[in-house]
């Protein structure tokens, strides 16, 4: 089992962000809004890269208040904006790879809705933090070992070694 005991949601936000938008820049650094530069087909947005169909899904598999009220409005723009990310030309300067969307004044609301999300994906894996980050990330240790090697690094963990 992996380490994660006692790991606040505030840390695994800041974790993921430095594995996903880079390390070292401020967490509302406007280079972190946008949206993914990597993969046409993917609506990746923001500094920990939520998808719309992980939000989507997400909210259908936990649809008991996890996404807390004062954000619902947010939500369901976030959705529409992965909509339209999804829709445009890869050159679009707006939705296309590396566009800022039409959500990137609102960082404090996309970092809330985050961390919810997080909460429960933490929630869901007991702790486990190899178990939250394979959940979040979708892709194992040995598929990605740099993603892991961060997040840890921005933890404080240790790195991982076979067997454990």
């Amino acid at each position: 089992m992996g380490e994660g005991k006692g790991i606040s949601i505030d840390d695994l936000y800041s974790a993921v962000a430095q594995a996903e938008t880079g390390e070292g820049k401020d967490l509302s650094d406007d280079s972190r809004f946008i949206r993914t530069k990597a993969a046409t087909n993917s609506s990746a947005y923001g500094p920990v890269q939520i998808t719309r169909n992980f939000a989507n899904l997400f909210q259908l598999l936990h649809n008991e208040g996890v996404i807390p009220e004062d954000l619902k409005d947010y939500y369901h723009r976030f959705v529409d904006q992965g909509t339209r990310f999804l829709n445009s030309s890869g050159d679009d300067p707006n939705y296309g790879l590396g566009g800022k969307g039409d959500l990137s004044k609102e960082k404090s609301d996309y970092a809330s809705l985050a961390k919810a999300m997080m909460g429960r994906v933490y929630q869901n894996s007991k702790g486990d933090l190899n178990e939250f980050i394979r959940r979040w990330r979708g892709e194992s240790e040995e598929n990605d070992p740099r993603y892991y090697r961060i997040i840890r690094k921005h933890l404080g963990r240790k790195p991982q070694t076979k067997g454990e």
